[in-house]
């Protein structure tokens, strides 16, 4: 990756930092091409059968699209991606906008940056009402503006900021079941504490997951008779791998005698090396663990043992259709419909099925100049 950041193609820009002051440029997005051939389609069912209009003429004038990062990092990619997709079918144009290094400040001014180049469709994250309002005016003064993988949904659906978001809480409740039913299954037993690791203490969508799993462990418990507990913690994902290690190391020290299970919010690599160093999988794991979304190191790690489960949102779906939505509501006039997205559940049978599905909006990652594969402390660092 250079930095540059200059402009590479005929309307394309990337408009990206890593610093506070937001003044450095990075050129590893790039916005979308125009879109290929016309698709012609024949009549076979009806005579009267028109002819298919050119591409052109029905996907509209050429737009420019802004996706607002929340905090510029690898688990973010394929929304990206998905996104980027949507514009080289479209013909639109692709902006990148963000830094990383995450505060309320930071991304208010952000926010404002990406509202002043004036996008047709502006798309970002909305985890604090405090970065409601310029989103508002934006929309009141007709940018379509629409709240994409997190978001307060009570405080979106007042102001009528419309969103797709991950369902935190559905998919939280999901992912207790699991962990109660493993527990049973596993190890025998049925009673016992679940450690669950916040890994952004507050912060939607993760707040809403632990409130499903503190709702659905009670309700596992009627249905099943069974007397499990949860214990939340936060963790210290953001401080990087060697703090979470530690973390983890002290809550299971302290907490082991009654865990039957350490569950997370987020992925956890300070807690796949803990249990590595342990030597801590499957067959002598004394509980069950798990961690909720999925990177390239979780796959490894569920296959490995050292996690029995991971949780699995469409972060792709995410960014093209949150896009296709935009295009709808300008194009046709329909504005996006409020959507929560659930997360489905990967067991290590499941793994290297998931794995072929994500190459391929990989593979376009690659394509687009992202920096596909590093960890995000390795992407951090660079």
């Amino acid at each position: 990756m250079s930095n540059t950041g200059q402009r590479t193609n005929e309307g394309e820009d990337s408009i990206i930092s890593k610093m506070k002051n937001g003044m450095n440029r990075r050129d590893f997005l790039y916005t979308a091409g125009l879109a290929g051939a016309a698709v012609a389609a024949a009549p076979i069912l009806s005579a009267c059968a028109s002819e298919t209009p050119e591409a052109e003429s029905l996907l509209g004038p050429k737009r420019k699209m802004v996706y607002n990062s929340p905090f510029i990092a690898p688990w973010e990619f394929p929304i990206i991606v998905g996104a980027r997709d949507f514009c080289t079918l479209a013909g639109w144009d692709f902006v990148h906008t963000g830094v990383s290094e995450y505060s309320i400040e930071i991304r208010l001014r952000t926010i404002a940056e990406s509202v002043a180049l004036q996008p047709d469709m502006l798309i970002t994250n909305l985890n604090d009402p405090a970065l409601g309002p310029p989103l508002i005016e934006a929309l009141e003064k007709g940018m379509k503006v629409m709240i994409e993988d997190g978001g307060d949904v009570p405080y979106m659906t007042e102001v009528g900021l419309p969103f797709m978001v991950g369902d935190g809480f559905s998919t939280g409740k999901k992912y207790a079941r699991a962990t109660c039913a493993l527990v049973e299954s596993r190890l025998g037993k049925t009673k016992g504490t679940i450690l669950v690791g916040d890994n952004n203490p507050g912060i939607e969508p993760v707040a809403g997951r632990i409130r499903g799993i503190e709702a659905a462990v009670p309700e596992y418990n009627e249905r099943n008779g069974t007397n499990f507990t949860t214990l939340v913690f936060p963790d210290d994902y953001y401080s990087g791998v060697e703090a979470n290690y530690a973390r983890y190391e002290s809550v299971w020290t302290t907490e082991k005698d009654k865990a039957v299970a350490l569950i997370t919010t987020g992925t956890a690599p300070g807690l796949s090396a803990y249990w590595r160093d342990l030597n801590f999988t499957a067959e002598n794991r004394p509980i069950v663990s798990a961690t909720f979304d999925a990177t390239e190191a979780d796959y490894t790690d569920v296959k490995a043992g050292y996690f029995d489960f991971l949780t699995y949102t469409n972060y792709y779906g995410f960014g093209w259709l949150t896009a296709a939505f935009g295009w709808q509501w300008l194009e046709r006039g329909f504005p996006p419909e409020n959507i929560l997205v659930g997360g489905e559940i990967i067991y290590a049978k499941d793994a290297a099925a998931s794995q072929t599905r994500e190459k391929i909006w990989q593979d376009k990652g690659r394509e687009y100049g992202l920096a596909i594969g590093l960890t995000e402390e390795e992407f951090l660092a660079q």
